[in-house]
């Protein structure tokens, strides 16, 4: 099983409590995900952490590295409800996890990145026709709805203690 250990980066904190997330609750939610589609009969225990971009209009993982990088708003709207605004943030935070496990878990090289920073903000074909990106795409559909109920059944018991 791999048991996620999330923290922000001090920095970071003050974000993740405007947006009213609990950290523990979403590595939670992450391990039972991990635990559905890569189970394992070892333990391995991950520690993640989470950095805010701000100022930045898009999310980034660098391969082989045990950081994820939000955007600071992943959300169209400022006048959004908080559960939409998570929604958003959940499609982004799994979005890039699922390049973590591409790099670490599959072990799927940085080398079939071809894309550039412009093809992502245009949303050209290099970038939205990698492999690598279609497969995290499909990831959030996937597993936004699944995660976000973890995280609910999770943030009870922090809130609750």
């Amino acid at each position: 099983m791999y048991v996620f250990d999330l923290t922000a980066t001090q920095k970071s904190k003050v974000w993740v409590e405007k947006h009213k997330i609990n950290i523990n609750a979403v590595g939670l939610a992450l391990s039972m995900i991990m635990s559905e589609i890569h189970p394992s009969t070892k333990i391995h225990h991950i520690k993640l952490k989470l950095q805010i971009l701000y100022n930045k209009t898009e999310s980034e993982y660098f391969f082989k590295t045990n950081k994820i990088k939000l955007c600071e708003k992943p959300y169209y709207k400022d006048t959004l409800s908080i559960s939409c605004k998570h929604k958003e943030i959940f499609d982004h935070l799994l979005h890039e996890f699922r390049h973590w496990m591409q790099a670490k878990i599959f072990k799927d090289n940085a080398n079939e990145i071809k894309y550039t920073d412009e093809d992502v903000l245009l949303n050209t074909n290099a970038y939205y026709r990698n492999r690598l990106e279609i497969d995290a795409r499909k990831f959030v559909r996937r597993y936004l709805s699944k995660f976000t109920k973890y995280y609910k059944v999770f943030l009870k018991l922090f809130v609750n203690n």
